[in-house]
């Protein structure tokens, strides 16, 4: 009977009806399955729809992550840039930061006299090794003789007054010997009074006042390196080792580098200019230094505890 349906009587009959179903379906189950696949036909039909979308504008949604991925990226940025910056004021306030600071300041002036000071002699006495050879010959019998009463000095007096008592000393002097080698150099007439007795003065006065500088440099050092930077490291050898490498690359670097730098301006400039630039080196260290190390002795408390009598020690240890 359905087969001998014609194409009109077939429309809105059932899914059975139609392809010859002669079982004892009821017509409410045959309309619930119809339902139930007119349901997922549109389900299907909208998921089409949604895929076209995406398809017709792939863009929108790799932009949205593309943003989002560059916001985080700038993000870390900024604080990986905060991170950089607040480590490094971290260091500049830390107390090796402090320590090898005044260090390259104090062995720069140093390195820098040192040189320079025999060249200055030299010009004062053209031709003539004597006072040169005066000169170095008091600068080591300076150390030798005046060497150990300067440690006792050193250990006797607290630890901030010796520091900048030696920074002092040594920074003063050393200007005032090149400023008086300046004046000798561009007044030279001048020392010719009273048939050269003068000049002779005046190089005993360069010769003394560099020996003093001499004996301050000696104690700046055994104030640093031989007590303030054991109380710093404490019982942690690594870092005691590795300050103390530091040390002397910087006195090495120093040493090359200041011979170097005060060559060319005495060359391209003249004595004078090199005299002037010295001082004036040694002057405003000076207050860089003291800044530095009066900044790190209130920074530790355990350097401004009291040093150990040393002399009590070793009676002790003695009798038992």
């Amino acid at each position: 009977e359905a087969v001998t349906m014609s194409g009109e009587n077939l429309k809105g009959k059932p899914a059975a009806i139609v392809y010859g179903y002669n079982g004892d379906l009821k017509e409410e189950d045959l309309q619930q399955s119809l339902n139930t696949l007119q349901s997922s036909s549109a389900d299907h039909l909208n998921s089409a729809r949604e895929t076209y979308t995406q398809l017709e504008d792939p863009h929108e949604e790799d932009s949205g992550d593309t943003s989002r991925y560059k916001n985080n990226i700038v993000e870390i940025q900024e604080k990986s840039g905060e991170n950089e910056g607040r480590h490094c004021c971290e260091r500049c306030r830390s107390a090796t930061f402090k320590v090898y600071t005044s260090h390259f300041l104090s062995s720069w002036g140093d390195r820098m006299w040192m040189f320079a000071g025999g060249l200055f002699l030299l010009e004062v006495t053209p031709g003539s090794l004597r006072l040169a050879a005066v000169y170095g010959a008091s600068l080591a019998l300076t150390v030798i003789i005046f060497g150990a009463p300067v440690g006792h000095w050193v250990d006797r007096t607290s630890r901030l007054t010796s520091a900048q008592v030696s920074l002092s000393i040594q920074n003063i002097m050393v200007c005032l010997c090149a400023a008086l080698l300046v004046v000798i150099i561009t007044q030279h007439h001048i020392f010719n009074a009273w048939d050269g007795w003068l000049l002779v003065i005046a190089e005993g006065l360069v010769i003394l006042t560099a020996c003093i500088a001499r004996l301050g440099s000696l104690g700046s050092k055994l104030v640093i390196e031989k007590d303030w930077i054991l109380i710093i490291c404490g019982k942690d050898k690594n870092r005691l080792a590795k300050m103390n490498s530091v040390l002397r690359t910087v006195d090495l670097s120093t040493e090359v580098l200041a011979p170097v730098i005060v060559g060319v301006i005495m060359t391209a400039f003249g004595m004078a200019v090199g005299g002037i630039v010295i001082a004036g080196w040694n002057v405003a260290s000076l207050f860089v230094e003291y800044g530095l190390l009066h900044h790190l002795f209130y920074s530790n408390s355990d350097l401004q505890k009291p040093k150990a009598k040393k002399g009590r020690h070793i009676k002790s240890r003695r009798i038992f």
